[in-house]
């Protein structure tokens, strides 16, 4: 049994009852197990302020009424379904292929020359993908062994005794010897699909462009991160006050037309070369069996982008940074101490920016920056949102502020300081 479960606006409730009843009767003409809707009797109201702010009914008394701009209520939905198991056969993963990348070579007749084909899976909730699986460049039939180009197969398990095939959409019929439409209908089924499709059937939306160019989304992503912080989307899952990065990226990307064209819009050179830092790194690591990683590195090695795949190429540059502030880190320096007493002014001459990250609170966006004196191991950090100053992850720094607190995170000691200034050396 699969179980989904997402939060959805209390207004759409009888648009999703509509949607699973209509699924459900064709469940029923194919002999599908009836797909369970279970809505939750918890209720959050929310309000989104003036001020841009949004606030629970809860903590309504911090505010004042004359704020509100709107206010809607949130509800949970889960939905229970299961992919029927065939004669045995229990469906793991799908697979879809993408076309490889244009290389800067041509061949000895003048034709583009395309790079290896890229393979992304897509694993049935709750189930395990072999690790060999994972750098696939190719779909192919285990059942008829044609070789033919293929952009769709279905890897399946057989529970006897565990053997894998892998099969090609067009021979599931011959493979099991009848058509399985209801195995096949429901290999496709989708609680954030049928929850889009929803939105965009009964409140607008949808259309445009299945695929995007990797360094745009990258250097759009950058903006957004730089002007909102990141926020992924389980962060704005649990609170809907905020909106995930990935969909900053697009409101950045193709604003409406009275922001279109404005500097704020536009990425910056930094956001650029982080950009294409951030696929440098990837085009360099070994993913081993990390299913995440493995997929940045096929986005990385295609340049684009499928519409499907966004939400983990926006998160290639949080990976990127984090892997860059661990290389930055001495692991044989001295061992960090508390500097100074709280309300104390300091100034250390030499430290270096070892990791610099957007983050977004109820005060807007800002940037954490952590410093660390090589001489003595000490650590530093602080919250900055002025324009006063920047520092780039790596470059070295005269340091000036005031001691706010003492913090120990993982066993290690670090300064807190507020009211910053940042020369450069």
């Amino acid at each position: 049994m699969i179980t989904e479960t997402v939060k959805i606006k209390k207004d759409r409730i009888p648009y999703l009852r509509e949607k699973i009843e209509k699924l459900n009767r064709k469940a029923f003409k194919l002999n599908c197990p009836e797909m369970i809707l279970t809505i939750s009797e918890t209720e959050t109201v929310w309000h989104e302020l003036y001020n841009g702010h949004y606030t629970k009914a809860d903590d309504l008394d911090h505010t004042f009424v004359s704020k509100i701009k709107r206010t809607w209520v949130e509800i949970e939905a889960t939905l229970e379904y299961e992919i029927p198991i065939i004669d045995g056969w229990d469906l793991i993963s799908t697979f879809d292929i993408m076309p490889g990348p244009a290389l800067p070579d041509k061949d000895k007749n003048g034709n583009t020359v395309f790079g290896p084909n890229v393979v992304f899976t897509s694993t049935v909730p709750g189930k395990t993908l072999p690790v060999h699986y994972l750098d696939k460049t190719e779909i192919h039939c285990d059942h008829c062994g044609h070789k033919r180009y293929r952009t769709h197969s279905m890897l399946m398990k057989k529970l006897d005794d565990g053997g894998y095939r892998e099969v090609g959409s067009t021979c599931i019929k011959d493979f099991f010897g009848h058509s399985p439409k209801a195995f096949l209908w429901m290999a496709q089924i989708s609680f954030t699909d049928i929850i889009s499709e929803i939105e965009e059937e009964k409140f607008g939306g949808g259309g445009g462009t299945h695929c995007y160019d990797l360094n745009q989304v990258l250097a759009y992503t950058s903006l957004a991160i730089r002007k909102d912080g990141w926020v992924s989307k389980g962060a704005a899952y649990d609170d809907p006050s905020l909106t995930p990065t990935v969909d900053n990226m697009f409101f950045y990307m193709n604003p409406p037309d009275k922001y279109k064209g404005r500097e704020e819009f536009i990425p910056t050179v930094k956001d650029i070369e982080l950009a294409e830092a951030t696929v440098k790194h990837f085009l360099e690591i070994d993913p081993g069996d990390n299913d995440y990683l493995t997929n940045c590195v096929k986005l990385a090695k295609l340049g684009y982008v499928p519409i499907k795949m966004v939400g983990v190429a926006c998160s290639m540059i949080a990976s990127y940074k984090r892997e860059l502030a661990k290389t930055l880190e001495k692991k044989d320096r001295p061992e960090s101490d508390f500097v100074g007493e709280v309300k104390d002014k300091i100034e250390v001459e030499t430290v270096k920016v070892v990791f610099v990250t957007e983050v977004y609170s109820d005060y807007g966006p800002s940037s954490l920056y952590i410093f660390v004196d090589e001489t003595t191991g000490n650590k530093f950090k602080t919250f900055y949102s002025g324009k006063t100053w920047s520092a780039e992850m790596g470059e070295y720094v005269t340091l000036k502020g005031t001691v706010k607190e003492h913090q120990t995170y993982k066993g290690e000691k670090a300064t807190m300081l507020t009211r910053c200034v940042v020369f450069a050396k």
